[in-house]
């Protein structure tokens, strides 16, 4: 064989379909495949369901009306708030001590 028209061809046992060549001061790479290795296990990965996105329409989330600001005072200084239509006791009345 003559020298300078020599090729050297590589096959990966790993990647079957992968190939490496050379000659002379040129080399490449090239893959022909599809993407499996040798001997490997072919345990595919099988994506799980997505979650159901609304699993059952009667239980809709519910609007609340926003609180006070005299309720929500009431609530962080650790009071109970006063419910809606009462009025809160001893406000803007004096208190009798006879």
């Amino acid at each position: 064989m003559n020298k300078p028209f020599a090729c050297t061809v590589i096959k990966s046992l790993r990647w079957p379909g992968a190939y490496a060549f050379a000659t002379g001061t040129a080399s490449d790479c090239v893959y022909i495949g599809n993407g499996f290795k040798q001997g490997g296990d072919l345990n595919l990965h099988t994506p799980s369901l997505p979650p159901q996105i609304q699993a059952d329409p009667a239980k809709e989330p519910k609007q609340s009306i926003d609180p006070s600001t005299n309720n929500e005072q009431r609530v962080r200084s650790g009071q109970d708030p006063i419910k809606e239509g009462a009025e809160e006791e001893g406000e803007g009345e004096g208190e009798d001590d006879d």
